[in-house]
């Protein structure tokens, strides 16, 4: 189930919450400034990481720089070449996880960091609008 969906117009700037957004094939989010055809197309976090993110930002500069569009109810399943459908929209995660950059203090400790093995990328397979509170099918 989506939770949350973000837009980030710019490169630096702050994303906007939103209640629904359109994705087109092969492309991203209309208006996303990550739309630009590539794997990383849209980024994607499990609820529970995105609940440790916001308890541990402060000062962390991975996590106070990532902004993620898609926000989800159960993903730690999903993996690497699944395939999402939201009503029409299909995604396809193309990476799972994130290599830890080694510049906070949990690096330091050798605390994982939530995005290490959460922090999703996907791709749009086929367009469509993903919408706030809509149950997703794993294909």
């Amino acid at each position: 189930q989506i939770e949350m969906l973000f837009l980030q117009k710019e490169k630096g700037s702050l994303p906007c919450a939103e209640d629904a957004l359109l994705c087109i094939e092969n492309v991203g989010i209309a208006g996303d400034c990550h739309a630009d055809g590539s794997a990383r197309q849209i980024s994607v976090l499990p609820h529970t990481a995105a609940e440790q993110i916001e308890e541990m930002k402060t000062g962390r500069p991975c996590l106070e720089k990532m902004k993620v569009n898609l926000i989800i109810r159960d993903a730690g399943q999903l993996s690497e070449n699944d395939y999402l459908q939201f009503d029409e929209a299909v995604l396809r995660i193309t990476k799972k996880g994130r290599t830890c950059h080694g510049i906070c203090d949990l690096a330091k400790r050798g605390t994982c960091c939530p995005l290490v093995g959460n922090l999703m990328f996907a791709e749009v397979i086929k367009g469509g609008t993903l919408r706030v509170k809509e149950r997703g099918i794993l294909l």
